[in-house]
C-alpha cells in the first residue's frame, strides 16, 4: 500500500513539474541555472547571474517515447524550442530538436545533443557586457570551460509574491 501511495505521489508531483537546466563546472560544486535569452539580440541560452533568472521548460514526448522536445512559452506567445545552432550553441528557436529518449527517463539517463555528450561554457562579449553561453563540447573553442549539464525537475512555489524554484531531487536526470 505504501508503494502505491508513493508512486501516485511521485506521478502527481512530476505531472506538475517543469524542467530547469543547470550547469556545473567540472571539479567544482558550483551550479548555475541556464536562462532564456532576454536581450532580443541573441537566441542563445546563457548562464544566469541571479537566483531568480532561471528558465523553466516543458517537455513533449513522441508517441513511441524514443525522443523528447523541450520548449518554453509564456501566455499567448508561440512556443520556442531548445535546439542547437550552426555554431553548436544551445538556443531557443522555432525548430524542434529531438532529444534521444524521454526526458523523464530517470536518474542517470544519458542524453545526447547534436551527437555529443560533452558541453562547455563560452565567454561572449556584446558591447560593454559579458555573457556565458552553453555550447556542445565538440564545438567548444580553445579557452572554454568544460561543464556537466543536468536537467532538474522543479515545481514552482509562490511565497510572498515571489516565485521560488524547489528542486525535486528524486527526479533529477543527469545528462552526463
Amino acid at each position: 500500500m505504501k508503494l502505491s501511495f508513493a508512486a501516485n505521489l511521485f506521478f502527481a508531483v512530476s505531472a506538475f513539474a517543469s524542467i530547469g537546466l543547470q550547469v556545473q563546472l567540472l571539479e567544482s560544486h558550483n551550479r548555475q541555472w541556464v536562462c532564456v535569452p532576454d536581450d532580443g539580440n541573441s537566441s542563445r541560452l546563457y548562464l544566469g547571474n541571479y537566483q531568480w533568472e532561471p528558465m523553466f521548460l516543458e517537455a513533449t514526448f513522441n508517441q513511441d517515447g524514443n525522443y523528447s522536445t523541450l520548449w518554453w512559452g509564456q501566455g499567448d506567445q508561440p512556443k520556442k524550442y531548445v535546439s542547437v545552432d550552426s555554431d553548436g550553441f544551445l538556443v531557443l528557436g522555432d525548430e524542434q530538436y529531438h532529444f534521444d529518449g524521454k526526458v523523464q527517463g530517470g536518474v542517470g539517463h544519458k542524453f545526447i545533443v547534436d551527437d555529443s555528450d560533452k558541453f562547455a561554457i563560452v565567454e561572449t562579449e556584446s558591447g560593454d557586457s559579458v555573457a556565458y553561453k552553453v555550447i556542445v563540447g565538440d564545438k567548444a573553442p580553445t579557452g572554454s570551460s568544460p561543464v556537466s549539464l543536468e536537467l532538474e525537475f522543479v515545481t514552482m512555489l509562490v511565497k510572498r509574491d515571489q516565485p521560488t524554484a524547489a528542486p525535486i531531487p528524486v527526479t533529477s536526470v543527469e545528462l552526463i
